[in-house]
């Protein structure tokens, strides 16, 4: 004799046979329909239409998935107590409840705690102008916004709880004077800086609010306000992103000796510092730390400095390429910056790379500087290459317009013959 799957059958299947069962279409009984619907509400969408008005299943498979009330029997729909069981799990749920249930307070108010917007949209229209049902929802989900009846947007206290979830509810849902109002800008600054564009031009010159702004997006800079060029923690956060936007910095931090050196380590801040800071050994050598390339910025007097040149070199060779020509020709110094680094052969004077003593010397701190020479007569030819062709090309397109100037000068001719 067949046995129904979840009996008694002494055969020891577990809620594992169970589930398989149910997937494979078998008849499910009571109690392993309720097993299933513990483990997994969804499940009550497949069994027998007889155990989807089984009370004691349905209030279980609500209480493990609130989105379960869609499968239950009409009849349990308008159940008080499952509903409310169903909304406390998934707020969403109040879709699927009897009418009389969606003016229930407070199955509406644990709806839309539990769900939100669409709990909201669902609920009878009356608790769409209630405040206490709508600011519930909209702390739960902004877009509950969308549902409630339109004067809401002019509650500052709702328009604040959406806008800390979603800056663009400013723009789009709340009332127009909210862009003037400090707390909802900055709530709305935390969640994306681009609020800025469209809330009041006065916030542009608010410290504290552009650099949130420049902190989470650099991009923001396009709306500070030239004032806050001296504010130092908004220039800190510029250079950080890049340190060429010191440029955007007030001349006086550009004269700031301590400001400067501090940021100078973010590549391109030295470009933009005042001049005679660019001469100052500490600052350069502090920026060419963290790029060799910093050295292009610095002072002339810096540059053929062979001390300080040399100290540059050891940070790194390549370095070597922004120094005085004059160095870069000079043997016995060329000689010295080899052995602090071989890479530094790469900028020397083409002859030089020849000397024997210098290669040598390049070669045991940095071994491919054996390659420089050839590599450099390399690049130089097809260099020469380059030129060679955009000269040929020049001249082509010379002889071409001379061409085209020669028919149209034979053709007016032609004509006033």
């Amino acid at each position: 004799m067949s046995k129904e799957i979840g009996s008694d059958s002494g055969d020891g299947r577990d809620i594992v046979g169970k589930d398989k069962a149910y997937e494979q279409g078998s008849t499910v009984d009571r109690a392993g329909a309720l097993e299933l619907v513990k483990q997994d509400g969804r499940k009550l969408a497949k069994l027998d239409d007889g155990l989807k008005s089984d009370r004691e299943i349905v209030l279980a498979a609500v209480k493990a998935d609130g989105r379960a009330l869609e499968h239950a029997d009409e009849s349990l729909k308008s159940d008080r107590e499952i509903v409310l069981a169903a909304v406390k799990q998934d707020g969403d749920a109040l879709g699927h409840a009897g009418g009389v249930l969606k003016s229930d307070r407070e199955v509406v108010l644990a709806a839309v705690t539990h769900g939100g917007g669409l709990a909201l949209y669902h609920a009878d229209d009356g608790f769409k102008s209630d405040r206490e049902i709508v600011l519930a929802a909209v702390k739960k989900n902004y877009d509950a916004l969308y549902y409630a009846d339109e004067g809401f947007a002019s509650d500052r206290k709702i328009v604040l709880a959406a806008v800390k979830q979603n800056h663009g509810v400013l723009k789009e849902n709340a009332h127009g004077s909210f862009k003037s109002d400090r707390e909802i800008v900055l709530a709305a600054v935390k969640q994306d800086y681009s609020v800025i564009e469209y809330a009041d031009r006065c916030f542009r010159s608010d410290k504290e609010i552009m650099l949130l702004a420049v902190e989470q997006n650099i991009a923001a800079i396009e709306f500070v306000d030239d004032r806050l060029g001296s504010d130092r923690k908004i220039v800190r956060a510029m250079v950080k992103h890049d340190g060429d936007y010191f440029k955007f910095a007030d001349d006086s931090l550009k004269c700031d000796r301590a400001f400067v050196l501090e940021v100078v380590q973010y590549d391109g801040a030295l470009a933009h510092a005042n001049r005679s800071l660019r001469s100052d050994r500490e600052i350069v050598l502090s920026a060419v730390r963290e790029n060799g390339r910093a050295l292009t910025h610095a002072g002339r007097s810096l540059k053929s400095d062979r001390a300080f040149i040399l100290e540059v070199v050891k940070n790194g060779g390549d370095s070597f390429k922004y120094a005085d020509r004059g160095l870069q020709s000079d043997r016995a110094f060329v000689l010295k910056v080899v052995k602090a680094d071989g890479r530094a052969l790469r900028h020397a004077r083409r002859d030089l790379m020849d000397d024997q003593e210098i290669l040598r010397e390049a070669v045991n701190t940095y071994g491919p500087a054996k390659m420089f020479p050839s590599e450099y007569d390399k690049e130089k030819h097809k260099a020469e290459k380059r030129q060679k062709a955009q000269r040929e090309k020049d001249r082509q397109i010379e002889l071409e317009n001379d061409e085209e100037f020669q028919r149209a000068l034979n053709v007016h001719h032609t004509g006033i013959q």
